[in-house]
């Protein structure tokens, strides 16, 4: 499933990468596992000055004006927010939002396997789902 609109507001892809500055003070317990005020959200709206941003484990989306921008998370900002949500300390630090690479698009074509399983060594095993941690935004509508 794909998300195309937050709260009535389209999403489109990011055009340039942005780099955000988490510090202790937006690292606090405060915003655990809430997409809308968790560090990643604090630090957006202060370095970006933006109204509102939902910051899920791999996707950050900014609203800018009557839309909603659609980043990718960097793996070390995967990483942190992982171990966040799961109790750790959120490393301050610089951390990339990156824009959609092509096949990251919306609306690219994937070509998905059966999504219950993954192959390895060309036996079925059942897919990993993480637990403990923020929803996906498809999860969450």
């Amino acid at each position: 499933m794909s998300i195309r609109s937050i709260n009535g507001f389209p999403i489109v892809d990011a055009t340039k990468n942005v780099v955000i500055k988490i510090t202790k003070r937006d690292a606090t317990r405060e915003g655990l596992q809430d997409p809308a005020s968790c560090a990643v959200a604090r630090a957006c709206k202060r370095d970006i000055n933006a109204p509102e941003v939902r910051a899920h484990r791999s996707r950050i989306y900014v609203r800018d004006g009557d839309k909603w921008l659609r980043f990718i998370a960097s793996r070390a900002l995967c990483f942190e927010i992982v171990a966040f949500d799961r109790g750790g300390v959120f490393q301050p630090g610089e951390y990339l939002l990156q824009k959609p690479q092509p096949c990251q698009k919306l609306g690219a074509h994937r070509k998905r396997g059966d999504r219950k399983h993954g192959k390895r060594g060309g036996k079925l095993v059942p897919r990993h789902v993480m637990e403990n941690v923020r929803a996906s935004p498809s999860e969450v509508e």
